[in-house]
């Protein structure tokens, strides 16, 4: 999402989970303890996203009940949700808990996450929507689905972000074909470290360019 909004302010409401400074994303990390922090800081933004960790879910909903129209001060609530039961049973209920405070209907977007690219039938879903459908008047998109994508993981492991990965033009498929070269024609010991490393850039692009393209 900061890639489709690159000039909002982010703010990560995390203890146990991994935080987005961890992919090389500028953020303001705070607490579920700290809602009317959030709210203060917000308020002076054009755009902001903000990225609530599982394990303050509750603490965040809290304070949406506590403090009077705060659920106005956000355009859409995203609820991602993998193909597990459990994961979409707890999206169902935070779904339910939002319209209880007072949340339109139309803000709240449930994400389908995790999707497996090859192999997989949205069917998997047909609980959750056909409650969905039933019980509320939240609209659900298969569109709205993120596919499994080792790119994720890897940015995180080198605290890199999307942007930053696309927009990068060096050449390292090149460098590291030098250095194998290099050794073989002088007889020199291979920096297979090196190698790996340049290797491994040129490997995430492959996997960020059409993961940024689908995000876009």
């Amino acid at each position: 999402m900061k890639t489709m909004m690159p000039a909002a302010q982010l703010f990560s409401i995390e203890d146990m989970n991994q935080a987005a400074d961890a992919l090389g994303v500028d953020v303001t990390t705070m607490n579920g303890g700290q809602f009317s922090n959030l709210m203060n800081s917000i308020m002076v933004e054009d755009e902001a996203i903000i990225d609530v960790g599982m394990s303050n879910v509750r603490f965040f909903i809290d304070g949406l009940r506590k403090f009077s129209n705060s659920c106005q001060e956000f355009d859409y609530y995203f609820i991602p949700l993998t193909p597990e039961k459990r994961c979409q049973a707890e999206a169902a209920e935070t779904i339910n808990t939002l319209l209880e405070i007072g949340v339109d209907p139309a803000r709240i977007r449930p994400i389908f996450n995790k999707i497996p690219a090859t192999f997989f039938s949205f069917d998997q879903f047909a609980s959750f929507v056909s409650y969905m459908k039933k019980h509320t008047k939240v609209e659900t998109d298969f569109r709205w689905a993120v596919e499994e994508n080792p790119a994720f993981e890897m940015l995180s492991r080198q605290e890199l972000s999307l942007a930053s990965v696309v927009a990068d033009t060096r050449d390292y498929k090149s460098e590291a074909k030098a250095i194998v070269m290099k050794s073989r024609t002088e007889g020199l010991e291979l920096d297979a470290r090196k190698v790996e490393e340049l290797t491994s850039m040129h490997t995430l692009r492959m996997c960020c360019v059409p993961l940024l393209e689908k995000l876009t």
